[in-house]
């Protein structure tokens, strides 16, 4: 089992590059990868989604590459934008009209206008780099997978404590089944006892009746479901395969048994069991919702 939380990172440093790759993973519903990559490392974002697609089922990833080069890996592009310098010169030239000045526009005027000239840097990314930068990848994901199994150990434990937990609180409810059916039984017989005198109905009949509606509080059928439930998740938190989804449907069907019980229950008793219940299920979902 793993959570979906983990970090990891790795990095190199050469004599001019620098290079560092970090993973981070946080809950999520479905896989979600999310590349933060220099533009130059755009033609391979692919390949760093493929990666961390092998190693991460679920949740919500980035991945940060930085990079950090040097003089001798990187040159200057210089571009000039003719256009903008005519724009510049013709006003130039219309406002020493107007002002009937001399226009004396020379290339070391026009070179320091904005727009004119435009300095980039451009990085040649060698194959070598970007077996580099996949590398890195590979072992900032490797970190934070470990991560997540690390967390992954400590949920199971919390997990299976929680599922214990329901487990006795199912034995209680069970403990109490015959009692509150016998219970309901003597309450119902109470009850149609007045209307039996002034209807003149028969003993027997109005004792099958209370015997039916006690029959409708059963809840044998909710706990022997519960139970299994239980046996399931229990199942499925001691694999080692990605669980999160499954385990979020186990979630809403012991809530759905659960409160089951608890629209039949006619005893205190028994409804404060289905409350801490229900507490406990809870707590197991939101427990459930960090699991990948």
């Amino acid at each position: 089992m793993q959570s979906m939380t983990g970090f990891g990172v790795s990095s190199v440093r050469k004599k001019d590059l620098e290079l560092s790759v970090s993973v981070k993973t946080v809950n999520g519903r479905f896989r979600d990868i999310k590349i933060h990559i220099p533009r130059d490392y755009a033609s391979f974002e692919a390949d760093l989604k493929a990666l961390v697609s092998e190693e991460i089922a679920r949740g919500t990833v980035d991945v940060y590459v930085s990079r950090k080069s040097g003089a001798a890996s990187s040159k200057l592009q210089v571009s000039v934008d003719a256009k903008m310098a005519e724009q510049w010169v013709k006003s130039y030239q219309s406002l020493a009209r107007h002002l009937k000045l001399p226009s004396d526009v020379t290339l070391k005027t026009i070179g320091g206008l904005p727009g004119v000239f435009q300095v980039s840097e451009s990085n040649d990314i060698t194959d070598l780099e970007k077996k580099e930068v996949l590398r890195l990848t590979k072992l900032a994901v490797a970190a934070c997978v470990k991560e997540r199994k690390r967390e992954g150990v400590s949920l199971k434990k919390d997990l299976l404590g929680l599922l214990g937990e329901l487990k006795e609180k199912t034995d209680e409810m069970q403990s109490w089944q015959t009692q509150v059916r016998a219970i309901l039984l003597e309450r119902m017989k109470k009850r149609l006892e007045g209307v039996e005198k002034d209807l003149g109905l028969d003993p027997q009949r109005v004792a099958q009746e209370a015997a039916l509606l006690a029959d409708k509080a059963d809840i044998a059928e909710e706990l022997s479901r519960l139970d299994e439930h239980i046996k399931q998740c229990r199942a499925l938190v001691s694999g080692s395969e990605s669980v999160g989804k499954k385990l979020d449907f186990y979630c809403q069907e012991l809530l759905r048994e659960v409160n089951t019980v608890g629209s039949k229950s006619q005893v205190s008793q028994l409804t404060q069991i289905v409350v801490d219940a229900k507490a406990i299920v809870e707590r197991f979902r939101e427990q459930v919702q960090n699991v990948e």
